[in-house]
């Protein structure tokens, strides 16, 4: 410690001395119910702004403070799960649902979006829903390389059939290509061959993408580009 502390002379910056960093009872320099300089803290002056019974600068809490009108307090817009207002399957207050009272257009709710199996649309594609993105087999009524009831071709459903099998390998691949990375320390080398053998089939994939030029093959081709540079740029040899 200063000597000029040790005996009582210390260098105030109002409550705290710079010197030694001794705290004294006044000229606190408050924000609120917080001294900024010291940390000291008072009953007054608390920030009840973002939750009306918890101050955001201190611990103090009060209780029954909030100003409810239903689910949300008027003043610090906080929600409770009780007295909501609904409008069908959504509380027009704060937002939440309930499974219940949904607006179903087909298999989708248009006001939460939560979807059902049933009534789905499938005059665009026989084999996949226009609303919910759902897939069935064997759905097509193929005459020659066409679609009888939705005009679909078999190259279509071939894109359609490829995109998917690259989404379940990109999934697949994110979890082996953690575990090669541990395979750069020694671990986990018998998984190498499975990499490998997905990436693969990876590109063979995008190559049929790449030969169907359709608006859905390009999209996707977009989002696996990004993929390929992760690849490229984690430098994993196999």
């Amino acid at each position: 410690m200063n000597l000029r502390c040790l005996f009582g002379k210390h260098e105030w910056s109002g409550c705290k001395c710079w010197t030694c960093g001794k705290i004294r009872g006044t000229e606190h320099n408050w924000s609120g119910c917080k001294c900024y300089r010291c940390g000291t803290i008072r009953d007054e002056g608390h920030d009840w702004a973002e939750n009306c019974e918890s101050c955001s600068r201190c611990p103090a809490t009060r209780k029954a403070a909030h100003k409810w009108h239903g689910c949300k307090c008027t003043a610090c817009k906080k929600t409770r799960d009780e007295q909501h207002i609904w409008s069908g399957c959504k509380c027009s207050t704060c937002g939440k649902t309930r499974d219940e009272e949904h607006s179903w257009s087909g298999c989708k709710c248009s006001t939460c979006e939560k979807k059902r199996d049933e009534e789905h649309n499938w005059s665009r594609d026989c084999g996949r829903c226009a609303r919910c993105g759902k897939m069935r087999k064997d759905a097509h009524t193929w005459n020659g390389p066409r679609c009888s009831v939705c005009a679909r071709t078999t190259a279509d459903a071939r894109v359609d059939e490829t995109i998917d099998q690259l989404s379940e390998i990109d999934t697949q691949l994110g979890g082996v290509l953690m575990i090669m990375d541990l395979a750069r320390y020694g671990e986990g080398e018998a998984l190498r061959g499975t990499a490998k053998s997905l990436l693969l089939q990876y590109t063979a994939f995008r190559a049929l993408l790449s030969a169907a030029g359709t608006p859905e093959a390009t999209a996707a081709l977009a989002v696996h580009n990004l993929a390929l540079k992760y690849l490229e740029s984690s430098q994993i040899q196999l």
